[in-house]
């Protein structure tokens, strides 16, 4: 069988687009709907901050950590194993941590990678990485 890989990139790329939606809350402010969420049915709360000089800054406005919070303690995976955890998976994906809140400095060419790059990120940190640690390893 042979593919044709021009009609699958073409094929993949309309799929991937129909699932994310930008809507304008303000003129500094977007939202981004994506399919990704949480175990509970919640959306990841994805947005695009417009800076000054055109920078794109992508964050969840600390929507991950509260929502985390309800069933964790945060301060605890800022520490010991957990914190470290935490600190890889944000250099892994190139997410920063401001007031509360993951985000990450974009430009329109690179915004749909950073997209999933801080999608992978809040995944990452919600699957457990800096909760679910064996007793034997949390501090």
């Amino acid at each position: 069988m042979t593919i044709d890989v021009k009609i699958l990139q073409n094929t993949l790329c309309k799929a991937m687009c129909s699932e994310v939606r930008i809507r304008e809350k303000t003129s500094e402010l977007l939202a981004v709907d994506t399919p990704f969420t949480f175990p509970d049915g919640d959306q990841y709360q994805l947005y695009i901050k417009v800076m000054p000089g055109g920078l794109l800054r992508l964050t969840d406005m600390g929507h991950t950590l509260m929502h985390l919070s309800y069933e964790h303690d945060i301060d605890k995976f800022r520490e010991g194993t957990r914190g470290a955890l935490y600190e890889k998976i944000k250099s892994e994906t190139s997410v920063e941590e401001r007031d509360g809140s993951l985000c990450i400095d974009s430009s329109s060419e690179r915004l749909a990678s950073d997209i999933f790059r801080l999608g992978q990120a809040i995944t990452n940190i919600r699957d457990g990485q800096c909760f679910g640690l064996p007793d034997r390893l949390q501090d």
